[in-house]
């Protein structure tokens, strides 16, 4: 099974967990913090990743580390150690995040060019996709790509919208060999 679709699964337990007992702002936050620390920390990473540790002194480990952390979210980190699952726990978060925002009727972007988008294609990226998502809301997170050359690329969830140079060179490419020009 892949890391996504694991992920996928923790994070929509996590969801609806948060939504029963009205814990999804905390839950959150604190997966927040939690993706942080293991994307800052590869030696917690390894800690947990190794073998020759017992699962009780992991847990206790975890225990020790996230002391104040709620506590539906400490057996999670419990799972995900029993599992060896730990190491998937940023993508997690991150797939909870996602469900957090499309429950807010928010929308994510994540805008890929060879340099920074300036505030007036911002706000065209933004008004375009409240259109073509049927969204109130869309945040935009620039992410700069040398490679692409020139244009834009924009992933939405699973989809990704490719109108960079490079894609469009790739497509042309692509073209000629297949009709062998």
């Amino acid at each position: 099974m892949s890391d996504v679709t694991v992920a996928n699964r923790y994070a929509e337990a996590i969801f609806q967990l948060g939504k029963e007992r009205g814990t999804l702002e905390t839950f959150h936050e604190e997966l927040n913090v939690l993706r942080d620390v293991f994307l800052k920390n590869k030696e917690l990473v390894q800690v947990f990743g190794n073998p020759s540790l017992s699962q009780a002194r992991k847990k206790a480990f975890a225990r020790e580390i996230f002391a104040g952390l709620n506590e539906d979210l400490l057996h999670t980190v419990y799972l995900l150690i029993e599992r060896h699952r730990i190491d998937n726990l940023p993508l997690i978060a991150e797939q909870f995040e996602e469900r957090v925002l499309e429950e807010s009727g928010i929308a994510r972007l994540e805008v890929y060019s060879a340099k920074p988008v300036d505030d007036r294609n911002k706000d065209e990226l933004v008004q375009a996709f409240k259109k073509r998502l049927g969204k109130q809301h869309i945040q935009i997170e620039n992410k700069i790509d040398p490679s692409l050359i020139g244009g834009l690329k924009v992933r939405v969830g699973n989809t990704i919208y490719d109108g960079s140079v490079r894609g469009k060179l790739d497509r042309l490419s692509q073209l000629i060999r297949t009709r062998k020009i």
